[in-house]
C-alpha cells in the first residue's frame, strides 16, 4: 500500500533535483596553455669536490643572467623559470560586466644538471652523482608543480570575477594576479628553505672524492702491465739497434759518422723520457702505488743498458785513412 504512493515521490525527487543541478550555475574553470622546455647544463669532475666545485661555477653564471643580487652563496644545483601571460574577454550587461573566458599561457624553462662519468670515477661518485641528480629533479619538479597551480588559480579565479563595470572587472583581475603572485612566490620560497637547494651531503661528497672501485684499480693495473710490456719491447729493440751499431763502427775502417751518433742520442733520450709523459697524461688518479713501482723497475732495468751501450759507442771516435 505504501509502496504506490513512495515510488512516485521519490521519482518526483530526483526529477526535481536533476533540473535544479542543471538550473544552477556551474564552477567556472578557466584555460591553461602550457610550453616547457628541458635543458642541460654540462658539470664535469672525477670526484664529489669537483662536480660539486662545477655546479657551483654554474651557479653564480645562472645567478648573473637572471639578476640574483641576493647575499645568499647557496650553490643552484638547477634553475626552473616561467613566464606567464594572462588573456580574457568580458561581456558588459545594462546591469554589470563579467568575465567570459580565462587564458593563461605559461612558458616553462627547466635547468637539470648531466655528467658523463669519466672511467676512472668511483663508486661513491657515482652513487653520489645520483642521488644529487635524483635530488635535483625532484626539487625542480616541485617547482613546476607551484608555476601550473598558480597559472590554474589564476585563470580559474579570472572567469569568476564580476563587476558593476568593465573597468572595474580590469581592477579586479590585477588585484587578483597580484595576490595569487605573491601566494606562488612564497610557495617557492617555502620550498627552496625546505629543501635548502638541495643540501649538499659533503660526507658523502668526500668519500666520493677519496675512494676508488676495485674494478678501476684492476683496469688501471692492467693498463700499467701493457705498457710495461710494451716499453720492454721497445728497449730490446733499442738494445739490438745499438748492439750492431756498435759492433758496425768497430768492424768498419772509418767508424761512424756524425748521423750515427745522432741517432744514438735521440733514440736514448726517447727512452729516458717515454715514462715520464706517459705518467703525466694519465694523471694522478691512474697512479697506483703498485703500477708505479713495477713501472718504475721496467723503467730502470731498461734505460741503464742502453745508456751504457750508447756511452761505449759515443766513446768510439771516426778514424781515417791516412
Amino acid at each position: 500500500m505504501w509502496v504506490k504512493w513512495i515510488a512516485p515521490g521519490v521519482m518526483c525527487m530526483g526529477l526535481s533535483l536533476l533540473i535544479a543541478l542543471l538550473v544552477l550555475p556551474m564552477a567556472r574553470a578557466g584555460t591553461v596553455s602550457e610550453n616547457r622546455k628541458d635543458s642541460t647544463y654540462t658539470v664535469t669532475g672525477r670526484n664529489g669536490r669537483e662536480i660539486l666545485a662545477s655546479m657551483e661555477r654554474w651557479s653564480r653564471q645562472a645567478r648573473e643572467q637572471i639578476g640574483d643580487k641576493s647575499a645568499s652563496e647557496e650553490t643552484l644545483a638547477g634553475l626552473t623559470r616561467a613566464q606567464m601571460q594572462m588573456s580574457y574577454q568580458a561581456h558588459r550587461t545594462s546591469e554589470s560586466c563579467a568575465v567570459t573566458s580565462a587564458t593563461v599561457r605559461v612558458g616553462i624553462s627547466v635547468y637539470t644538471p648531466a655528467w658523463e662519468a669519466p672511467p676512472d670515477a668511483s663508486l661513491d661518485t657515482r652513487k653520489f652523482w645520483a642521488d644529487l641528480h635524483r635530488r635535483v629533479q625532484t626539487h625542480e619538479e616541485q617547482h613546476v608543480t607551484i608555476y601550473r597551480r598558480y597559472a590554474k588559480s589564476v585563470a580559474d579565479a579570472t572567469e569568476r570575477v564580476k563587476a558593476k563595470t568593465c573597468k572595474q572587472v580590469e581592477r579586479g583581475v590585477q588585484r587578483l594576479e597580484k595576490q595569487l603572485a605573491a601566494q606562488m612566490e612564497k610557495a617557492h620560497a617555502d620550498l627552496d628553505q625546505a629543501d635548502g637547494h638541495i643540501r649538499i651531503n659533503w660526507k658523502q661528497a668526500e668519500a666520493a672524492r677519496s675512494a676508488r672501485p676495485k674494478s678501476s684499480r684492476l683496469t688501471v693495473l692492467y693498463a700499467w702491465g701493457l705498457g710495461s710490456v710494451a716499453y720492454a719491447g721497445l728497449a730490446l729493440l733499442l738494445w739490438t739497434w745499438l748492439g750492431s751499431t756498435l759492433a758496425r763502427a768497430r768492424r768498419s775502417v772509418r767508424g761512424f759518422d756524425l748521423q750515427d751518433e745522432a741517432l744514438v742520442v735521440v733514440s736514448v733520450m726517447l727512452m729516458a723520457l717515454l715514462p715520464p709523459v706517459a705518467l703525466i697524461l694519465a694523471g694522478p688518479s691512474a697512479l697506483t702505488r703498485p703500477a708505479l713501482l713495477g713501472f718504475l723497475v721496467v723503467w730502470i732495468a731498461s734505460i741503464a743498458p742502453s745508456i751504457v751501450s750508447a756511452s761505449r759507442i759515443l766513446s768510439h771516435r771516426p778514424r781515417h785513412n791516412p
